[in-house]
């Protein structure tokens, strides 16, 4: 599913009977798609479809077998 904005996460999310979205809170527009997910996103809490549950900083891997990994903000969202 192409998410273009707010209202296509919103269905999306609906569709697949989500009701969180776990969410690093990065510059996605190196990634296909990133850009337009990333304005969904912060879209969409500015409209309250999605509410934040929960922000923390969390160590991601990136890779096990080399030990490494990176520091980010991980973001718990709902659907409202």
């Amino acid at each position: 599913t192409a998410i273009h904005g707010p209202a296509d996460l919103e269905r999306a999310m609906r569709a697949g009977t989500y009701t969180l979205l776990i969410y690093e809170d990065r510059d996605w527009t190196r990634m296909v798609g990133g850009a337009a997910m990333e304005r969904a996103v912060k879209a969409a809490l500015a409209e309250g479809r999605l509410r934040e549950l929960a922000a923390f900083e969390e160590r991601l891997s990136t890779s096990r077998l080399l030990d490494e990994s990176y520091e980010t903000t991980v973001r718990v969202l709902a659907l409202q």
